[in-house]
């Protein structure tokens, strides 16, 4: 599960790795430190995963009624 659409927060390797020419553009322009923001809390990233979880079932759930 991708945690960017709870959090708004991407990891910089996976930032590197989806968008390569973004990143680039970004630490030639000196722009990338604007962008950095704290790692979000433990509490944060287990609500996230459950509120995805949930959603994930419910989404399921009227396929196998």
């Amino acid at each position: 599960m991708n945690y960017v659409m709870f959090t708004g927060r991407v990891y910089k390797w996976e930032f590197i790795e989806e968008r390569s020419l973004e990143y680039e553009r970004l630490l030639e322009t000196k722009e990338l430190d604007k962008l950095k923001v704290a790692f979000p809390n433990i509490l944060g990233n287990i609500f996230s995963g459950a509120v995805g979880i949930i959603s994930i079932i419910a989404g399921y759930l009227p396929l196998s009624l």
